[in-house]
Order: C-alpha cells, then structure tokens, then sequence
C-alpha cells in the first residue's frame, strides 16, 4: 500500500512539474494548446524512438544470447566429446600399460628361458666337445684296430697257407712213410720167406 501511495504522489508532483513547464513555455501570440501538442508529439516520437532502441537493445541482447547459448551448447559439446575422448585414451592407456606389463613378463620369463637355454647349450657343447675327442679318438682306435686285424688276416692267411702246405708235406711224407713201411712190410716178409 506504501508503494502506491508514493506513486501516486510523484505522479502528482510531475503534473505540477509539467505544469510549470507549460506556464514558462508560454510565448505570446502562440496558444498553450499548440505547444502541447507539439510536446506531445515530440514526447511521442521521443517515445517512439526509446520504443524502438529498447526493441533494438532487447532483439541485439536476444540475438547475442542464441549466439552464446548455440556457442556454449557447440563448446559443450566438445568439452563433452572431449572428456570422453580423454576417457577412452585412458581406458586404453591403461590397456596398453596392462599389455605392456604382460609383455614385460612374458620378456622377463623368455629371458630366463633363454639364460637356461644358454647354460644348457654351453653344458651340451661341452659334452660335444667331449663326445668329439672321444670319438677321434675311437676313430684313431678303430683305424689302429683294424689295421691290426688286416695284418693279423694277413698272418693267419699266410700261417693257413703254411699249414696247408705242412699238411700236405706231411700228408705227402705220411704217404712215404705208409709206403715204406708198406715195402719194409713185404721185404720182412720175404726175408722171413727166405730164411728156413
């Protein structure tokens, strides 16, 4: 109620003011009415014209908001889109150090293998090495062996040529032998024949 009635008294002072506008303006020979149109229809234009800059100002401020609100919408948007981007390089990030990890394992238990393999190889050429010498040296062995067996074949052959030989002497002189005892037999007997 106090808002309303301090409206209605500056409406009240202003009717005065406007009052005393009138009476200074008064110039003679022009009538009160005229000027009172006139400020009225200046006051109109006047109006007019704040209308018409406030309309401007409102439709400038409008304007300036769909921009700002169609910016801010596309600025969301890609802060959005970005933050989903930053997420799924994250995520996959992360994916990479898992990975990564698992490689790194699987590096860490190849290397061990590789050690074991390293030690077992050096033991196996070792044992090669070994088993090389071994070898020449029953290779050396095996060519001595043999080259003994050839000379021994060789001995044996011309020691079964020999007996062969003696054998058939001795089958020859076993012949004579019979023979002349065959002979010294029957000169006995004649001898014996012949004595009375």
């Amino acid at each position: 109620m106090k808002d309303f009635s301090i409206k209605i008294k500056e409406h009240k002072r202003r009717k005065k003011a406007s009052k005393k506008v009138d009476d200074v303006l008064e110039v003679p020979g022009v009538s009160v009415k005229a000027t009172t149109q006139k400020k009225r229809l200046i006051g109109k234009r006047i109006n007019l014209f704040i209308f018409f800059l406030l309309m401007l100002a409102i439709l400038v401020v409008a304007g300036y908001s769909v921009f700002f609100q169609d910016s801010l919408v596309e600025s969301t948007l890609e802060r959005k889109t970005a933050e989903r981007d930053l997420k799924q390089c994250g995520l996959q990030l992360d994916n990479a150090n898992y990975e990564l990890s698992i490689i790194r394992e699987n590096l860490n238990s190849t290397e061990q293998d590789i050690r074991k393999y390293d030690t077992l190889y050096a033991e196996k050429l070792a044992q090669i090495t070994d088993l090389d010498s071994r070898l020449s040296t029953l290779q050396s062995d095996i060519i001595r062996l043999q080259e003994e067996r050839d000379r021994y074949l060789s001995e044996r052959n011309t020691l079964q040529v020999e007996a062969t030989n003696y054998k058939n002497l001795y089958e020859d002189a076993d012949a004579e032998l019979t023979q002349c005892t065959d002979d010294l037999e029957e000169a006995l007997d004649e001898l014996a024949l012949l004595q009375p």
